[in-house]
């Protein structure tokens, strides 16, 4: 196995997601090639990737699941025996099986998963579970786990099997149908739209961007995060009630797992 080229796959509302993936590529390679899947105007990747290839690829993690969205938009991927780090990251109270479902989607696309990932990051809603992370510790963790899988491409390269990788996680995978928090629009809205062109779910109407259709929106966070003007917001008594139940069940610092 010769590596010749890295690419950077990832879905990242909040750019959490996004930072990781750049950063564990660019641990291989300095001319990376990435792909946005969060664009809705990216659509659909469909990309084949060859066995000389490296590919980085991070999700969030929804109630334990990977996003619907990123699955719907990973479909047309296509690897020839390609190696493949994997990557989720949560805010601080689990992963459940969001790494199994991740790896299992690519092994079917015949992808090699060759390091495996579950990375503690800032809750996307409720920002001070997660704060700081990852932390000075996290990025140590994160450095060995790219030495290690540097050392088992380097044995496969002179010959030698790759080893598998086990992950935590169940099948049938765990439901999850969404959150009843869904960003609106308060007074400070100007509607330039931004907020319309960088939603993943094509939620917000362009021509009327105080309007949220709750159906199709993912409650991802990327329009409270990114407003030019700061004029998004998810309900405060619904908010206050979230935020109280995952300080409470998330107050312990988890560590992130690894598998190479």
């Amino acid at each position: 196995m010769n590596i010749q080229k890295v690419s950077a796959i990832y879905f990242s509302p909040t750019g959490h997601t996004r930072e990781l993936v750049k950063y564990i590529a660019e641990s291989f390679a300095s001319g990376v090639q990435f792909y946005n899947l969060t664009s809705y105007e990216q659509g659909v990747l469909q990309k084949s990737f060859s066995a000389e290839e490296l590919v980085v690829l991070g999700v969030p993690v929804y109630g334990g699941r990977i996003p619907a969205l990123a699955a719907e938009r990973m479909a047309q991927l296509k690897g020839q025996q390609t190696p493949v780090i994997i990557l989720v990251t949560y805010g601080n109270r689990d992963y459940e099986d969001a790494l199994l479902e991740l790896k299992t989607i690519l092994e079917e696309k015949q992808f090699v998963v060759v390091g495996a990932a579950a990375l503690v990051t800032e809750h996307s809603i409720v920002h001070e579970v997660g704060y700081d992370r990852p932390d000075k510790r996290d990025w140590r963790q994160i450095d060995e786990f790219v030495s290690q899988i540097k050392i088992k491409l380097d044995k496969a390269r002179e010959g030698q099997a790759l080893s598998p990788i086990h992950v935590k996680g169940n099948q049938p995978f765990r439901n999850y149908n969404g959150i009843p928090l869904k960003p609106k629009a308060n007074k400070e809205c100007v509607s330039c739209g931004f907020c319309a062109r960088e939603c993943p779910a094509h939620a917000i109407d362009p021509a009327h961007p105080r309007k949220t259709d709750k159906k199709r929106c993912i409650s991802c966070m990327r329009c409270v995060t990114y407003c030019p003007q700061q004029a998004r917001y998810v309900n405060k008594l619904l908010m206050k009630l979230v935020a109280s139940k995952l300080k409470k069940s998330c107050s312990q610092r988890r560590e992130n797992d690894f598998s190479v």
